[in-house]
């Protein structure tokens, strides 16, 4: 039989470039939000600055390893809970606003593993029940999520834990360059940005640079880093991730990194 070469189905245009308040404003009070990017790498700041400056409210955040994304709109008010692997400034320490908070008992939190919360947005992505994992087996995470229920596996009676799929109503993510219809790519390590993508209903994409729709990138050199049928706003910020990094562009700033900390700390007080 001979092949047939089918054309790609037609995509949604959905995407639309805009500034960080449009994305803002399209991030409701009390949504589901996760922040790409992690520690101190490619975190999306100016996004995650509007929505402190539009005073968004209740918003259950996710993030694999949160940093300076989390104490900001902690410090906003704008976060109701915080689901997260780790919360810190790399080599900079534990992040102070969340520590304070946590020490506090003012933050509700879910730790994760991060291994069970890949395993968790995997299913969300593929639309499964529930994800089977071990890694958490027998550790206090298990025990702070009774939600994750122990099973043996059909197959040999190997224990296991069934953990909920994750899913969120949007993903705020920084990427090295972006086109104007929505398609988003990265240099390094895409961390945990492509499953959170494909978790999340909506995306919103800033870039250090956004081209037009027929830009092509250098063969080999830039990773897609979201479906582009999800992506329904590209802002170009050029130093967008700041004071954190992104390669190849710049690093992060410790100094930087530790004002905006220590400034974020006094705002929330004792």
């Amino acid at each position: 039989m001979d092949r047939i070469d089918l054309p790609p189905p037609p995509r949604a245009a959905r995407a639309r470039r805009c500034g960080p308040e449009a994305v803002a404003q399209a991030v409701p009070d009390g949504a589901r939000l996760a922040v790409g990017g992690s520690g101190l790498a490619r975190k999306p700041m100016r996004l995650v600055a509007s929505l402190a400056e539009a005073g968004r409210r209740d918003l259950d955040l996710w993030t694999g390893v949160g940093g300076l994304e989390v104490d900001l709109l902690l410090a906003a008010g704008a976060v109701a809970r915080v689901h997260a692997a780790f919360v810190g400034l790399e080599a900079l320490g534990l992040a102070p606003v969340f520590r304070r908070l946590r020490e506090a008992g003012r933050v509700a939190f879910d730790e994760w593993s991060e291994w069970t919360l890949i395993a968790a947005l995997r299913a969300g992505a593929e639309g499964a029940p529930f994800a089977p994992v071990r890694a958490a087996l027998g550790s206090d995470v298990a025990s702070l999520h009774p939600e994750w229920r122990p099973f043996p596996s059909p197959l040999d009676g190997e224990p296991l834990l069934a953990v909920p799929p994750v899913t969120v109503d949007a993903l705020l993510l920084h990427a090295d360059v972006a086109t104007e219809d929505g398609r988003a790519y990265i240099l390094g390590d895409p961390h945990t940005d492509r499953l959170w993508a494909l978790a999340a209903e909506r995306v919103f994409v800033s870039a250090e640079r956004v081209f037009g729709d027929g830009w092509e990138p250098p063969g080999g050199q830039l990773a897609p880093v979201a479906p582009p049928e999800r992506v329904e706003g590209v802002v170009e910020v050029p130093g967008g991730a700041r004071p954190g990094g992104i390669a190849p562009w710049y690093r992060p700033e410790p100094e930087a990194v530790r004002a905006l900390g220590q400034r974020l700390l006094a705002e929330v007080g004792a």
